[in-house]
């Protein structure tokens, strides 16, 4: 990382539970409805990989006394979300261990929705999305709002399917969270931020010309790992690549993973 034009992103995010739809048996699209761990205010990529390393630390701990789980570190911290009784229960033991980390690590919890890849039913509403109801952009938005009201949300990615800037309002009228644009919606109107999936498979040059102009619209830009088997080294080759000149604000997914495993292996 001897790159004088790199610079740490302001967030990172490790994987905390997802996939496995508990009220949707037919829908299995992995990539969906995901829960994060955010670390922010950090001064450096290693300082902010350790303060994950915390957090996941405490999260593995809790899930080892309370469930007889144990974190597949090579998935990037991912545990099913069958594993528990509702995705509330997720948020409120998410919440507990930022709770126990702060203040020493400042930390919160981002949602990666990806709502537009959610099924509906012909009335436009959200089939099996957080539970067995069906849901419209509007009850997706109260819903939203009193998870921001009661736990430290810190980002929604995709949130509605559509973008609506009256229904981030709503999301946003108690405390600030950073709303991202998903890989479908666009650069719609209201949005704080825009996802870019960073892939081996699409050419350096173009992923950088993308995010330079996703910065250049007045977004934060989201970098995010779409290939887990890439190396360490090949991901940390990319991000600067991708960040130079641009200091990306959010690093998602498994940029500090290797740390992470390593660390979290040799210590607990």
């Amino acid at each position: 990382m001897n790159n004088d034009a790199y610079q740490p992103p302001r967030f990172l995010c490790a994987l905390a539970a997802g996939g496995n739809n508990r009220y949707l048996a037919d829908f299995i699209e992995e990539n969906s409805l995901k829960f994060y761990f955010v670390t922010y205010d950090f001064s450096s990529l290693e300082e902010g990989t350790y303060n994950l390393w915390r957090i996941c630390r405490k999260w593995n701990k809790l899930l080892s006394s309370e469930y007889g789980l144990t974190l597949e570190y090579g998935s990037g911290m991912l545990i099913p979300r069958r594993c528990f009784k509702t995705d509330g229960e997720i948020m409120s033991m998410m919440a507990d261990v930022i709770l126990e980390t702060n203040p020493d690590v400042p930390g919160g919890i981002g949602i990666s929705v990806r709502a537009s890849e959610w099924p509906k039913d012909h009335e436009d509403r959200y089939i099996g999305l957080f539970s067995q109801a069906l849901k419209t952009d509007e009850d997706l938005a109260e819903l939203y709002s009193g998870w921001v009201d009661k736990y430290p949300l810190v980002f929604i990615e995709e949130p509605f399917s559509r973008g609506n800037e009256a229904l981030y309002d709503i999301i946003r009228n108690k405390k600030p969270v950073i709303i991202a644009g998903g890989r479908k919606q666009g650069r719609v109107s209201g949005l704080d931020a825009i996802v870019l999936e960073i892939s081996r498979e699409n050419k350096v040059c173009d992923q950088v010309l993308q995010a330079k102009e996703i910065r250049d619209a007045g977004f934060y830009l989201f970098c995010d790992l779409k290939d887990d088997w890439i190396a360490e080294e090949d991901a940390v080759d990319l991000t600067i690549k991708i960040n130079s000149d641009l200091s990306f604000e959010f690093g998602l997914g498994n940029f500090a993973n290797r740390y992470l495993e390593l660390e979290m292996t040799n210590n607990l």
